[in-house]
């Protein structure tokens, strides 16, 4: 159990750091020589866009089968909060508020973390 600790530990500093820098400073990625439309910045995108968002609906059909759907439920609240709060701050901080992406993202993730939220309460 203490190696499955320090596994769950290390990937959670991996994870909360690397992110850290990206919300602090997106230009972040200019240190990787990632450039979003180079060939290097498509796949980064398939990558976290893509990839990551796979493994995560993956850990839900995990939970599902596993019938431990509130964790599944857990996660969806803890990510789709993540995505707004960060989103509604990186609009601040960008002052995207005129983006025609930032005026259906906003109301978008904020109604689906209201929904998240009230069948977390309700269940």
């Amino acid at each position: 159990m203490l190696v499955v600790k320090f596994a769950d530990l290390c990937v959670f500093c991996y994870f909360f750091f690397f992110s850290l820098g990206f919300m602090v400073n997106p230009n972040f990625a200019k240190q990787f020589g990632i450039d979003w439309t180079g060939k290097a910045g498509k796949t980064e995108v398939r990558t976290y866009y893509g990839a990551l968002s796979f493994g995560l609906s993956m850990f839900l059909v995990l939970m599902m089968v596993k019938n431990l759907w509130i964790y599944g439920l857990d996660l969806s609240l803890i990510l789709a909060s993540s995505i707004f709060i960060s989103r509604l701050i990186g609009t601040a901080v960008d002052k995207g508020w005129k983006e025609d992406y930032t005026k259906l993202a906003l109301p978008v993730e904020f109604l689906f973390v209201l929904l998240l939220g009230g069948a977390r309460v309700i269940g």
